[in-house]
């Protein structure tokens, strides 16, 4: 399967773009949390340094992604992707500070912060 087959406007069918979307969005966490919770009946434990190592592959891959919409020589550099990119870069390096920082109330501004971010220039990029 080719994923510019699933595109909108492909020229493939996108008829399971959105079932593909569901399971690994919603169906895989549901999955995972049931096989961690029958690996440990007590309840997960509370783990900063998981945490941080989650928090700075996803801010990894933030950046990849936005590497990618920045430098794709497929199509041109719009300003609407200029801004998901812009999104996608503060996100992730307000993310990597947080997963830097000791628990505590710098810990939940910094994610604070890299959230309101992300929302003002992804806001500013449909605005655009």
């Amino acid at each position: 399967m080719n994923i510019e087959n699933l595109a909108p406007g492909g020229d493939g069918s996108s008829r399971w773009l959105l079932p593909m979307v569901l399971v690994l969005g919603v169906v895989t966490p549901i999955i995972g949390t049931q096989i961690l919770g029958a690996i440990d009946p007590n309840g997960l434990r509370a783990s900063l340094s998981l945490h941080s190592s989650v928090e700075v592959a996803g801010a990894v891959l933030g950046l990849v992604l936005a590497t990618i919409l920045l430098f794709s020589r497929h199509r041109a550099c719009t300003t609407r992707r200029l801004w998901i990119a812009s999104a996608l870069i503060s996100m992730a390096v307000l993310d990597i500070f947080h997963s830097f920082v000791p628990a505590g109330l710098s810990f939940v501004w910094l994610h604070s912060l890299a959230v309101f971010n992300r929302g003002y220039f992804l806001c500013s990029g449909v605005a655009s």
